[in-house]
């Protein structure tokens, strides 16, 4: 950031100009074509029996609520089952914002007569924004199939429908 003031005894100008960069991403669990894992998802909950459209049924709530109390957390191991042939239908990623922006702004300030004064301003900003997916994990398995599930097209127009997560090593030869 850089700010610089100029001031005369009629006129006066306070320029800034600054310059942001950086990531943030959030990490979630993504699922195709499989069950929501979330033990917590909303169909799976009493509530979702009890204010049922078509009426309250107290049984499946009840068996709901047996259900979350004695498995409260996700079946890892059926989420590593389901990816088990291979193409992930549960996959760890993150969710990448990648932001570069500058702004510059102006005020200024001058006096014409003992009774008329000129305020004016300019402000500019500029912010090249990229967001995308980057997978941390397949959960065991080889791959996943990066298409689209509702409209059934590509996610990477430019790349290929197999993603695989990157490992990479460093050998040292002595």
């Amino acid at each position: 950031m850089f700010n610089h003031y100029f001031n005369s005894e009629k006129f006066s100008l306070n320029t800034g100009i600054a310059y942001q960069f950086g990531k943030n991403s959030r990490s979630r669990l993504g699922y195709y074509n499989a069950p929501n894992p979330d033990p917590t998802y909303y169909r799976y909950l009493p509530s979702f029996y009890v204010n049922s459209p078509v009426g309250a049924n107290f049984i499946s709530a009840n068996t709901a609520k047996e259900g979350l109390l004695n498995n409260p957390q996700m079946d890892w191991n059926q989420i590593y089952t389901a990816n088990s042939n291979g193409q992930a239908a549960y996959v760890l990623y993150d969710d990448v914002v990648d932001d570069t922006q500058i702004s510059i702004n102006t005020v200024g300030n001058l006096i014409l007569t003992d009774r008329l004064l000129m305020d004016f301003g300019l402000t500019y900003k500029n912010l090249n924004s990229e967001n995308y997916a980057r997978i941390n994990d397949l959960l065991g398995a080889d791959f996943h199939a990066d298409v689209d599930p509702f409209s059934n097209t590509l996610n990477d127009s430019q790349g290929t429908i197999e993603k695989k997560k990157m490992i990479f090593s460093i050998i040292t030869i002595e």
